[in-house]
């Protein structure tokens, strides 16, 4: 079917049709927190590259469910909040495991470290529900953060042979310190 035609048909005024188009970004966005809470639970396992997946699947699935209500015309404060909270999940709470659960950190630099991660990524998300400005991002996204630390975990023995110092304990609280200050930072980055 013509991607046209569905967007159309989907758009169509019918009741059924507008509970469709509607159900279609919040399970986008249901899909994105249980892919966080699955990267949660894989790491507990042991199994860090299967939650690493889990949580670059996530930030795919909230990189098309805002763009796809607003193409089917179905945004709302509610879908937002949900996105929110699914960020809060698999952007911040699912990393924090994941790292500790790959590297397990020294208690105290890499606990703060990750600590200093999560409550930053949660500001980040906050700050941006009550941002005005629809052109740019202040901070660095948390999607983007937790995409970071995702390629760590996958591409850690190739990064072990060309940079050794970033797969250490100190390395990766560096890493955890340096996204969370980044998340919080005023620095403007383009939406895409």
């Amino acid at each position: 079917m013509n991607a046209r035609l569905l967007l159309h048909r989907v758009r169509a005024r019918t009741k059924q049709d507008r509970l469709v188009a509607r159900a279609i970004p919040q399970l986008l966005t249901f899909a994105n927190a249980a892919l966080g809470l699955f990267a949660i639970l894989y790491a507990i396992e042991g199994e860090v590259t299967k939650g690493a997946v889990c949580l670059i699947g996530a930030v795919f699935c909230d990189g098309i469910d805002g763009r796809i209500a607003r193409a089917l015309r179905v945004t709302s404060e509610l879908g937002g909040e949900l996105d929110s909270l699914a960020d809060g999940i698999s952007f911040c709470l699912a990393p924090v495991v994941l790292i500790y659960s790959q590297f397990i950190i020294s208690p105290r630099l890499g606990m703060a470290s990750l600590v200093a991660y999560l409550c930053a990524g949660l500001y980040r998300l906050a700050r941006f529900n009550v941002q005005c400005n629809s052109t740019y991002f202040h901070g660095v996204p948390t999607t983007l953060a937790a995409f970071i630390l995702s390629l760590i975990v996958l591409c850690q023995h190739q990064l072990a042979t060309y940079l050794p110092w970033l797969v250490t304990p100190k390395g990766i609280c560096c890493l955890v310190c340096g996204l969370a200050l980044l998340m919080v930072s005023k620095i403007r980055i383009v939406k895409i």
